[in-house]
């Protein structure tokens, strides 16, 4: 019992700091909501990813916001997926190391 409650106390003392640091760097100007970190600014190199669009038919009819699954299919993955099939109906299991990494 005595070692559950040092454990419990350590735990509550952890969070307790960690929660006295977030809440300085929020007051001290640090953090920063909607805006890139300095750090984040210097490394950044997105490109516009509306360039990319086209490639899924599925944006192009609704706003696609899940971020925890395949996301949305690209177009071309019918062809590529029809090619592995075809692949590995004439190669069988050789299918996977001969051509598969290619596609």
């Amino acid at each position: 019992m005595t070692r559950f409650l040092l454990v419990s106390l350590l735990c509550r003392l952890h969070f307790d700091f960690r929660r006295e640091q977030r809440c300085a760097r929020v007051h001290s100007g640090e953090h920063h909501h909607g805006a890139l970190s300095p750090s984040a600014e210097r490394n950044k190199q997105m490109t516009d990813l509306t360039a990319y669009r086209d490639r899924f038919s599925a944006v192009k009819t609704c706003h696609y916001l899940i971020s925890n699954s395949l996301g949305a299919m690209p177009d071309r993955v019918n062809d590529t997926a029809a090619a592995y099939c075809r692949i590995w109906a004439e190669r069988g299991v050789r299918a996977w190391e001969e051509e598969w990494w290619l596609l």
